[in-house]
């Protein structure tokens, strides 16, 4: 009844196509909505079904309906700006596929060391990395299904000599490069290789000596109070000004986009470490990070400050190119995974049949293999 009052109304008094309402002066068109209902408990409701008799009673929990609507308010908020705090939640246990009674499981300890020997082969760091650890929410109790396997090199660039620095940037070029050329998973979580200055702080709830296999920082199961309304506060306040550079990237302001993107990530990097400074891994600064980084907000920001400084320093007549921006990073991911199955789902039918797949043989390449390349 409440659905078609409106439309019914309109029907009958509303939709005539007499535009003059008479009353005289200062009369208007009556209001189309529905008139209020009668105050509670102004008298006993009752419906009849067929033979049974059912007496609806009202009652309203002003504090229940209060924490209901906040709760449907923080998931609309959440919603809208495809932030998940399920991600930010403490579990119960250290990630069962990867620890066992607190240590990390020798395969996978084998394999990470393996990994890291790999990219320090031939590069100014070999021979000189003093230990391999495993940090971040796999090392600690609030892992999720998007955790990436935080595999720190620490070298102190210092006792390299007069070049540390120089050797610093160029090791940390490389394993950007690394990390986007490879697509090595572990237990359904890829491996990113971060090479680290042994005499810089770093901030983690858990870490773990690969080389020594122990604990160099225990991480507590302990439930954190988390401040969530500020959290996604910071976050949507981040967003909402990765999206207007976004806006002037399409209006072709390249030179104002590139500043204010390049403005923002400083802000951003700064915001992060005075929060780490302060309150360590769970400061307001640090999880908003994190939720604005899983959303895939941040991978859109660099994105926006690398094309838009192309685009400003370019000279002449311009041809057109597509500028794609990811929505969301683990869409990427999903697409690398997807791919990876269906190459080993194609290598076991190509051993199947004896080194013949009816067919589909050009799926492999000339030597039969997968194709694939790092892992």
């Amino acid at each position: 009844m409440r659905r078609k009052h409106k439309k019914a109304k309109k029907k009958l008094i509303g939709l005539g196509k007499n535009k003059h309402f008479g009353g005289g002066k200062g009369h208007k068109r009556p209001k189309m909505s529905r008139s209020k209902s009668a105050p509670a408990d102004f008298g006993a409701l009752e419906e009849e079904y067929g033979k049974k008799k059912r007496k609806i009673k009202v009652k309203i929990n002003k504090m229940s309906t209060r924490n209901q609507l906040m709760r449907e308010e923080l998931n609309k908020i959440i919603s809208e700006s495809e932030f998940d705090l399920s991600k930010l939640q403490l579990k119960s246990s250290l990630h069962p596929d990867f620890w066992e009674n607190d240590n990390l499981k020798q395969e996978i300890v084998s394999k990470l060391l393996e990994i890291a020997e790999e990219f320090a082969k031939n590069t100014e760091i070999e021979g000189k990395i003093e230990d391999i650890t495993l940090t971040g929410s796999l090392a600690s109790y609030n892992y999720h299904s998007k955790s990436d396997i935080d595999l720190h090199l620490l070298v102190d660039f210092k006792k390299i000599g007069k070049n540390g620095d120089l050797i610093k940037d160029l090791m940390n070029l490389m394993r950007i490069k690394w990390n986007e050329s490879h697509d090595i998973v572990i237990n359904g979580h890829e491996v990113e290789i971060y090479v680290q200055d042994s005499s810089e702080k770093h901030y983690s709830a858990g870490v773990y000596s690969i080389q020594d296999e122990k604990w160099l920082l225990k991480p507590s199961p302990e439930a954190k109070n988390l401040d969530f309304d500020a959290i996604i506060d910071k976050a949507s306040s981040i967003s909402d000004e990765i999206d207007e550079i976004s806006n002037e990237f399409g209006l072709k302001n390249y030179e104002k986009s590139h500043k204010m993107a390049k403005k923002l990530a400083e802000k951003i990097k700064k915001l992060r470490s005075a929060g780490l400074e302060d309150d360590g891994i769970y400061s307001v600064e640090n999880l908003a990070f994190k939720l604005i980084r899983n959303s895939g907000k941040m991978a859109i920001l660099m994105d926006l400050r690398n094309k838009s400084y192309d685009m400003a320093m370019s000279l002449g007549k311009i041809p057109t190119i597509k500028v794609k921006i990811a929505n969301n990073i683990d869409e990427k991911r999903k697409k690398r995974r997807k791919k990876r199955r269906k190459k080993a789902k194609n290598k076991a039918k190509y051993a199947y049949y004896g080194g013949y797949l009816p067919h589909r043989s050009d799926d492999y390449g000339s030597d039969g293999g997968d194709g694939g390349g790092g892992e």
